[in-house]
C-alpha cells in the first residue's frame, strides 16, 4: 500500500509538471525514453540505443511492475525483474534499432521485398525494416496501434508479431503502461467479445461494417439522453443498445448536424461547422441560429466570395477560411 501512495503521488506530481506530453511520457516509458526510430534528422545509431536500453531497462521495468500492481496485476520479484530486464537488453542489442542501412519510412523509404516498416509512434513515419512474419505465435500481448478514419479506436492485434504481418503502426500511448490494449470486436470480420464483455463503438461512428469496436467489460452505467444513428432520441445508451442502434452523440438529436449519417438541422437551424473542414465532409457541426458578424469576406467550400460568415451557411456550403488577396482556391 505504500509504494502504491508513492507511485500515485509520483504520477500526479508529474501530471502537473507544466512541461510537453512527450516529457511526461518519458517518465513512464521505456519505448518512448529509447526510441527505436526518430525522424531522419534525429537519427542515432545502433550503440546509443542499446546504451539506452541497457541504463535504463530496470528502472522502467519496476515502474511497469508498479502501475501493473495498481491494475490489479500480479507481484513481480526482483529476480524477475532483474531477469526481464536482461532480456530487453538483449533484445535490443540484436534488434536493427538505430542502423542507417534499415531505416525505412511509410511514406518515402519502403521495405525491400520480404519486409516491414516497425513504426512505433503514430505522428511519426519513420522505422526501421524487419522481415515480415510468415506465421506468428498464439499467446502474447495485445497490440493496439493508431487510430485512422475507418477504425476510431485503432485495431488491437493478438500479438506483436501479428501485427508486423498487417504492416499496422503501433500506436505507444495506447499499450502498457499508458493503456491496457483492449481486444477489438465488429468490423467487416465481425469480431466478437468473449463473455462477459461487450462491444463499444466510439459515438459518431456510425457504421459496424469497417469500423471495429473495442471490448470492455459490461457496465452498469448507462448515460443519456442520447441520439442515435438512425436519428432517433434514446432515454439512455443501453435503451439505443437494445434496439440494435449506435451513438451518434449525447443529448437529444437535433442539436448535432452532419456526421457519418449526414444529419440534418431541424427547420429555422442552420448547421455550422468549424472553419477548413471542407475536404472533411462526415465532421460533426451544431445547430443553431445564423448570426451575422462583420468579420469580413470569406471562403466558401464552393469556391465562392461570400460578404461574410453568415452569408455561405445561408447558401448551403461551410467556411473555408478568408481569401487570399482577394481570391478563393477552387473546391
Amino acid at each position: 500500500m505504500r509504494t502504491t501512495r508513492r507511485v500515485l503521488a509520483s504520477l500526479l506530481a508529474v501530471m502537473s509538471l507544466a512541461g510537453p506530453p512527450s516529457a511526461f511520457a518519458k517518465l513512464l516509458s521505456l519505448e518512448v525514453r529509447c526510441p527505436c526510430t526518430r525522424p531522419s534528422r534525429e537519427w542515432l545509431g545502433h550503440a546509443t540505443y542499446v546504451r539506452c536500453v541497457k541504463r535504463n531497462a530496470l528502472r522502467y521495468l519496476r515502474l511497469e511492475a508498479q502501475l501493473d500492481r495498481m491494475r490489479g496485476g500480479p507481484r513481480r520479484s526482483r529476480a524477475e525483474l532483474r531477469a526481464a530486464a536482461r532480456a530487453r537488453v538483449a533484445e535490443a542489442s540484436a534488434s536493427r534499432c538505430g542502423y542507417e542501412s534499415y531505416r525505412c519510412d511509410l511514406g518515402t523509404r519502403p521495405c525491400p521485398p520480404g519486409e516491414t516498416c516497425d513504426a512505433r509512434m503514430c505522428d511519426l513515419t519513420a522505422g526501421v525494416c524487419v522481415p515480415t512474419p510468415a506465421a506468428c505465435p498464439t499467446d502474447g500481448a495485445p497490440r493496439c496501434t493508431c487510430v485512422s478514419k475507418t477504425d476510431p479506436f485503432g485495431l488491437a492485434y493478438a500479438n506483436d508479431c501479428e501485427r508486423l504481418r498487417a504492416g499496422a503502426v503501433l500506436d505507444v500511448f495506447r499499450n502498457p503502461p499508458f493503456q491496457t490494449c483492449e481486444p477489438s470486436c465488429g468490423g467487416p470480420d465481425q469480431l466478437a467479445c468473449a463473455p462477459p464483455r461487450t462491444c463499444v463503438y466510439p459515438w459518431g461512428a456510425c457504421s459496424t461494417l469497417t469500423q471495429h469496436g473495442r471490448c470492455v467489460e459490461a457496465t452498469k452505467s448507462c448515460p443519456g439522453p442520447v441520439c442515435g444513428c438512425d436519428g432517433t432520441t434514446y432515454a439512455t445508451e443501453c435503451d439505443a443498445d437494445r434496439a440494435g442502434v449506435l451513438v451518434a452523440y449525447g443529448g437529444t438529436c437535433g442539436t448535432q448536424c452532419g456526421g457519418p449519417p449526414s444529419f440534418a438541422c431541424p427547420p429555422g437551424l442552420e448547421c455550422l461547422k468549424e472553419w477548413g473542414t471542407c475536404e472533411q465532409p462526415d465532421t460533426w457541426g451544431v445547430c443553431r441560429d445564423v448570426a451575422c458578424f462583420p468579420l469580413g469576406e470569406v471562403c466558401g467550400c464552393d469556391g465562392q466570395l461570400y460578404p461574410m460568415p453568415c452569408d455561405a451557411v445561408l447558401a448551403g456550403t461551410q467556411v473555408r477560411g478568408f481569401p487570399v488577396d482577394g481570391e478563393c482556391p477552387r473546391p
